[in-house]
């Protein structure tokens, strides 16, 4: 006898935003991240710096993609967003640490590789550890029916590694995606930090310019001007009881998570557009048209 499977409950518990970033000795000319650029870089792990500058003799330089691992929600949302495709493999660049033996700091100034698609006792230690936990997850990791072999798709466990490599020095042009807490340490405080760019023309300034969403970048996100956002969801087990303790705790943890949002995200409430199901990818808004409510 087959048993059904309970049933979730969810609702939106805030908005959260991402950005594109790009290390501090990147090529000045990376100002911006369209769309095309976006899935070339996953698509191809590289362009030619001449795609954001625009300038003929760039052509011969490079700009690296930097990514999340394959069970990242960053990666996830950035890839549905950027019309990429989440499910779809990529193509990723990893920097060995400093001195190689996985205890050293993160460097760009270190010869980078696509991503292992599988680990050994050398491939898998020379990224670098932090707390014992390796900070690279290679493609065959996660989801080994999906991705054993494929070279290039693995990445970043964690977005503040990938924070740490945009604020290191290095002869090379990175772009990456990081969820605005970790963009704060690109920025810096703005000293010898890396850049926060705009997304398709559009920049949160405030975040660029002093570590902060203020106002007006949220006022970009509620109206669907910056476009690089997702819903955060709460969900629980069933239908919570009105009344019952199991929906006065989800209700509090809903509300708290719009009002800790802080200068991360903005409010639910606040919101003037939503996103469209996209059920072609899955049944996520992720990605979807944005729309009025």
């Amino acid at each position: 006898m087959q048993k059904k499977a309970a049933s979730l409950y969810g609702a939106e518990a805030g908005i959260i935003a991402f950005t594109p970033v790009t290390n501090k000795d990147s090529n000045p000319g990376i100002t911006n991240l369209t769309t095309q650029q976006f899935r070339e870089l996953n698509l191809q792990g590289e362009v030619p710096l001449s795609r954001f500058t625009g300038v003929t003799s760039d052509n011969s330089t490079k700009v690296l993609n930097v990514q999340r691992y394959d069970g990242s929600g960053t990666r996830v949302i950035s890839l549905s967003e950027g019309g990429f495709g989440a499910a779809n493999l990529t193509k990723g660049w990893v920097f060995p640490t400093s001195n190689g033996a996985g205890n050293g700091s993160l460097s760009l100034a270190t010869t980078p590789v696509l991503c292992p698609a599988s680990e050994n006792a050398t491939t898998y230690t020379q990224f670098g550890v932090s707390s014992s936990v390796n900070r690279v997850s290679h493609s065959s990791d996660f989801y080994p029916t999906f991705s054993a072999d494929h070279t290039g798709n693995g990445g970043y466990v964690s977005g503040s590694s990938i924070a740490s490599l945009m604020i290191s020095s290095g002869s090379v042009n990175v772009v990456s995606v990081l969820g605005t807490s970790d963009a704060k340490t690109v920025y810096n405080s703005g000293s010898n930090g890396g850049r926060i760019i705009s997304y398709n023309g559009e920049i949160l300034n405030g975040l660029a310019t002093t570590g902060s969403m203020n106002t007006a970048d949220k006022d970009k996100i509620r109206t669907g001007k910056y476009t690089l956002w997702s819903t955060e969801m709460l969900y629980s087990l069933g239908t919570p009881t009105a009344g019952s303790a199991k929906k006065v705790v989800y209700d509090a943890l809903t509300a708290l998570t719009d009002t800790e949002l802080s200068s991360n995200g903005v409010s639910t409430g606040s919101m003037k557009v939503s996103r469209t199901l996209n059920t072609a990818k899955g049944g996520t808004s992720d990605g979807g048209l944005i729309k009025l409510p």
